[in-house]
Protein backbone atom coordinates (compact mmCIF):
# COMPACT_ATOMS: atom_id res chain seq x y z
CA UNK A 1 0.00 0.00 0.00
CA UNK A 2 2.94 2.36 0.55
CA UNK A 3 4.00 1.59 -3.00
CA UNK A 4 0.45 2.24 -4.27
CA UNK A 5 0.33 5.61 -2.46
CA UNK A 6 3.68 6.61 -3.97
CA UNK A 7 2.45 5.68 -7.46
CA UNK A 8 -0.80 7.62 -6.88
CA UNK A 9 1.13 10.71 -5.72
CA UNK A 10 3.41 10.40 -8.73
CA UNK A 11 0.44 10.14 -11.12
CA UNK A 12 -1.21 13.20 -9.52
CA UNK A 13 1.99 15.21 -10.06
CA UNK A 14 2.04 14.11 -13.70
CA UNK A 15 -1.59 15.19 -14.17
CA UNK A 16 -0.89 18.56 -12.52
CA UNK A 17 2.25 19.00 -14.65
CA UNK A 18 0.31 18.08 -17.80
CA UNK A 19 -1.80 21.24 -17.50
CA UNK A 20 1.37 23.31 -17.04
CA UNK A 21 3.02 21.61 -20.02
CA UNK A 22 -0.03 22.28 -22.21
CA UNK A 23 0.08 25.98 -21.31
CA UNK A 24 3.83 26.08 -21.99
CA UNK A 25 3.28 24.34 -25.32
CA UNK A 26 0.63 26.89 -26.35
CA UNK A 27 2.95 29.77 -25.39
CA UNK A 28 5.87 28.18 -27.26
CA UNK A 29 3.70 27.56 -30.31
CA UNK A 30 2.63 31.22 -30.39
CA UNK A 31 6.24 32.40 -30.07
CA UNK A 32 7.27 30.06 -32.89
CA UNK A 33 4.55 31.47 -35.16
CA UNK A 34 5.82 35.01 -34.49
CA UNK A 35 9.40 34.02 -35.32
CA UNK A 36 8.40 32.07 -38.44
CA UNK A 37 6.67 35.24 -39.69
CA UNK A 38 10.09 36.95 -39.53
CA UNK A 39 11.57 34.47 -42.04
CA UNK A 40 11.63 35.05 -45.79
CA UNK A 41 8.89 32.80 -47.12
CA UNK A 42 9.35 32.73 -50.86
CA UNK A 43 9.10 30.17 -53.62
CA UNK A 44 12.87 29.67 -53.89
CA UNK A 45 16.25 30.84 -52.61
CA UNK A 46 16.82 33.38 -55.41
CA UNK A 47 13.51 35.15 -54.78
CA UNK A 48 14.12 35.09 -51.03
CA UNK A 49 17.62 36.53 -51.49
CA UNK A 50 16.12 39.30 -53.64
CA UNK A 51 13.68 40.10 -50.83
CA UNK A 52 16.57 40.12 -48.35
CA UNK A 53 18.38 42.63 -50.58
CA UNK A 54 15.26 44.84 -50.74
CA UNK A 55 14.87 44.61 -46.98
CA UNK A 56 18.52 45.63 -46.35
CA UNK A 57 18.13 48.51 -48.85
CA UNK A 58 15.03 49.72 -46.99
CA UNK A 59 16.82 49.58 -43.61
CA UNK A 60 19.75 51.50 -45.11
CA UNK A 61 17.46 54.21 -46.50
CA UNK A 62 15.61 54.67 -43.21
CA UNK A 63 18.91 54.74 -41.29
CA UNK A 64 20.44 57.56 -43.30
CA UNK A 65 23.30 55.53 -44.76
CA UNK A 66 24.17 55.08 -48.40
CA UNK A 67 24.14 51.49 -49.67
CA UNK A 68 27.22 51.36 -51.91
CA UNK A 69 27.31 47.65 -52.72
CA UNK A 70 25.06 44.64 -52.31
CA UNK A 71 26.19 41.26 -53.60
CA UNK A 72 24.52 37.92 -53.05
CA UNK A 73 26.49 35.08 -51.51
CA UNK A 74 25.84 31.37 -51.42
CA UNK A 75 22.91 29.92 -49.51
CA UNK A 76 23.43 27.04 -47.16
CA UNK A 77 21.11 24.76 -45.21
CA UNK A 78 20.63 25.39 -41.51
CA UNK A 79 18.22 22.49 -41.05
CA UNK A 80 15.99 20.35 -43.24
CA UNK A 81 13.47 23.19 -43.73
CA UNK A 82 15.62 26.29 -43.23
CA UNK A 83 18.12 27.94 -45.57
CA UNK A 84 20.53 30.74 -44.67
CA UNK A 85 20.69 33.49 -47.31
CA UNK A 86 23.80 35.65 -47.59
CA UNK A 87 24.22 39.22 -48.77
CA UNK A 88 27.57 41.03 -48.75
CA UNK A 89 26.97 44.74 -48.24
CA UNK A 90 28.95 47.95 -48.00
CA UNK A 91 27.32 51.10 -46.68
CA UNK A 92 28.68 54.58 -46.01
CA UNK A 93 27.55 57.13 -43.48
CA UNK A 94 28.36 58.81 -40.22
CA UNK A 95 28.64 56.91 -36.94
CA UNK A 96 25.03 57.64 -35.99
CA UNK A 97 23.75 56.33 -39.34
CA UNK A 98 25.89 53.19 -39.15
CA UNK A 99 24.63 52.47 -35.63
CA UNK A 100 21.01 53.04 -36.70
CA UNK A 101 21.54 50.71 -39.66
CA UNK A 102 22.88 47.91 -37.47
CA UNK A 103 20.15 48.46 -34.87
CA UNK A 104 17.49 48.44 -37.62
CA UNK A 105 18.75 45.11 -38.93
CA UNK A 106 18.95 43.62 -35.44
CA UNK A 107 15.48 44.67 -34.29
CA UNK A 108 13.60 44.82 -37.58
CA UNK A 109 10.68 42.91 -39.01
CA UNK A 110 12.85 40.17 -40.47
CA UNK A 111 15.17 37.78 -38.69
CA UNK A 112 18.66 38.66 -39.90
CA UNK A 113 22.16 38.26 -38.52
CA UNK A 114 25.20 40.40 -39.27
CA UNK A 115 28.60 38.74 -39.54
CA UNK A 116 32.15 39.60 -40.62
CA UNK A 117 31.62 43.24 -39.73
CA UNK A 118 34.31 45.79 -40.62
CA UNK A 119 34.06 49.54 -40.08
CA UNK A 120 36.68 51.87 -41.55
CA UNK A 121 37.09 55.63 -41.68
CA UNK A 122 36.63 56.42 -45.35
CA UNK A 123 37.47 60.07 -45.62
CA UNK A 124 36.97 63.41 -43.99
CA UNK A 125 34.74 65.87 -45.79
CA UNK A 126 35.38 69.48 -44.87
CA UNK A 127 32.55 72.00 -44.96
CA UNK A 128 33.04 74.88 -47.35
CA UNK A 129 31.55 78.31 -46.67
CA UNK A 130 27.76 78.13 -46.57
CA UNK A 131 27.69 74.57 -45.21
CA UNK A 132 28.45 72.82 -48.51
CA UNK A 133 30.61 69.76 -48.21
CA UNK A 134 33.53 69.76 -50.58
CA UNK A 135 34.04 66.43 -52.30
CA UNK A 136 32.10 64.27 -49.90
CA UNK A 137 28.92 62.84 -48.56
CA UNK A 138 26.96 64.67 -45.89
CA UNK A 139 25.62 61.87 -43.70
CA UNK A 140 22.48 62.74 -41.83
CA UNK A 141 21.83 65.73 -44.07
CA UNK A 142 18.64 66.40 -45.94
CA UNK A 143 20.37 66.20 -49.31
CA UNK A 144 23.75 65.05 -50.54
CA UNK A 145 26.28 67.86 -50.44
CA UNK A 146 24.63 69.95 -47.71
CA UNK A 147 24.96 69.68 -43.92
CA UNK A 148 21.74 70.05 -41.99
CA UNK A 149 21.84 72.33 -38.94
CA UNK A 150 22.79 70.21 -35.96
CA UNK A 151 23.93 67.30 -38.14
CA UNK A 152 26.97 65.39 -36.93
CA UNK A 153 30.01 67.37 -38.04
CA UNK A 154 28.07 70.57 -38.72
CA UNK A 155 29.54 72.24 -35.65
CA UNK A 156 32.88 70.39 -35.61
CA UNK A 157 35.66 72.40 -37.15
CA UNK A 158 37.29 69.31 -38.70
CA UNK A 159 34.28 68.31 -40.82
CA UNK A 160 32.31 65.10 -41.17
CA UNK A 161 33.99 61.74 -40.92
CA UNK A 162 32.48 59.27 -43.35
CA UNK A 163 32.60 55.66 -42.24
CA UNK A 164 32.40 52.59 -44.41
CA UNK A 165 30.79 49.42 -43.06
CA UNK A 166 31.31 46.09 -44.80
CA UNK A 167 29.42 43.06 -43.55
CA UNK A 168 27.73 39.83 -44.41
CA UNK A 169 24.00 39.98 -43.72
CA UNK A 170 22.26 36.64 -43.31
CA UNK A 171 18.53 36.14 -43.67
CA UNK A 172 16.62 32.91 -43.31
CA UNK A 173 14.33 31.27 -45.83
CA UNK A 174 11.81 28.54 -45.14
CA UNK A 175 12.69 25.69 -47.45
CA UNK A 176 9.70 23.52 -46.60
CA UNK A 177 5.99 24.02 -46.04
CA UNK A 178 6.23 22.78 -42.43
CA UNK A 179 7.53 26.19 -41.29
CA UNK A 180 5.24 28.47 -43.25
CA UNK A 181 3.22 30.92 -41.13
CA UNK A 182 0.04 30.97 -43.22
Amino acid sequence: TVDARARLAHERRIIADLQTFQAMRATSSQRLKLEVARLFQDSDDMVATGHLAQYVEHVAETSGVLLQQSETGPTHPVSQNLQALQLKVRVEGDLDGILHFLHGLETGDKLVRVGDLTIDAQSVARPAPGGLVSGGLAPGGPAPGRLAPGAPGASRPGGVEVLSLSADVYGYHTAGSQWRSD
